[in-house]
């Protein structure tokens, strides 16, 4: 076991050019999901991009999509899975390619409720299978059960880094 950690802990090392040995496990754990995180995020904005959507893009309205009823633009931004400061002009870009709409409740017009178009979800629509191609490639070398644990592993990752 020691030396398939050592082997890992090399394997990591040459990755990323790196030729000092990891100061802990924890430094080796964060550089590790760092640099896929970047890898994996370069291999789904190619496929983003030939439907003409930004990741960011594709995130907000994938989160409407699960909304039928429209959310708050700051809640859209509290489920995103990158925080995206610029929301409102990214919520600009999407309404004027018609792929949400916007509106303002008469109740509190400081309030911008947005709601996903037909046309948004046609798009949505013609990404699916391409997305989920490139969920299940991005993980191809994990089974199932693997997957799994990657997951349990990352939400305790979140839990230390949310300081719960």
């Amino acid at each position: 076991m020691k030396s398939d950690r050592k082997e890992v802990l090399t394997a990591l090392a040459q990755e990323l050019g790196r030729k000092k040995e990891f100061r802990s496990a924890g430094e080796a754990a964060v550089l590790a999901v760092l640099r896929t995180a970047s890898l994996m995020r370069r291999a789904l904005g190619s496929r983003f991009e030939s439907a003409g959507l930004t990741m960011t893009q594709y995130n907000v309205l994938r989160i409407l999509r699960g909304a039928p009823e429209g959310l708050p633009t700051l809640q859209i931004r509290r489920r995103m899975l990158e925080e995206a400061a610029g929301i409102t002009r990214l919520v600009d870009k999407l309404s004027e390619d018609g792929l949400i709409e916007r509106d303002r409740p008469e109740d509190d017009r400081r309030q911008v409720w947005c709601r996903v178009t037909k046309k948004g979800l046609d798009l949505l629509e013609r990404c699916d299978a391409r997305i989920s191609a490139a969920h299940a490639e991005l993980v191809s070398e994990l089974s199932a059960e693997e997957s799994g644990e990657l997951v349990r592993l990352l939400m305790k990752a979140m839990e230390s880094v949310r300081g719960k």
